[in-house]
């Protein structure tokens, strides 16, 4: 078997992908009690986005066995240094990708711009 064939999730254990639908859904008097849509609002970095993040970050897994296998793996990130320091040195770089991503004049450019803007993120 070619290894690009295999498939593997860091979210769900193998045989499990997609849970079968086992998820708990958080109320919304329950995401307003707790001010967790100041925190969901953090997170939509783009409108686009804002309905995808919106339901992902309300919907909780309901299945032990998944919930076990993203601890196992979020403890192996975390005792992973060569890991740890290669996304410390990464932050750097996806700050300033997201300064081209969400650059406020973007959209009024003239084409010689946007060319050289996108020459830019790719850089």
């Amino acid at each position: 078997m070619n290894m690009m064939s295999r498939r593997f999730s860091l979210l769900e254990p193998s045989g499990s992908i997609g849970t079968n639908g086992r998820y708990a859904r958080m109320s919304a008097d329950t995401i307003r009690d707790l001010g967790y849509d100041r925190v969901i609002d953090a997170m939509v970095f783009d409108s686009h986005y804002e309905a995808y993040i919106r339901d992902m970050a309300t919907r909780f897994v309901a299945d032990p066995g998944v919930i076990e296998y993203r601890l196992d793996v979020l403890e192996d990130l975390l005792g992973n240094e060569a890991l740890e320091t290669s996304m410390r040195e990464l932050l750097p770089l996806f700050t300033r990708l997201e300064y081209y991503v969400n650059h406020p004049g973007k959209l009024e450019s003239t084409p010689l711009q946007e060319a050289v803007w996108r020459l830019r993120e790719l850089e």
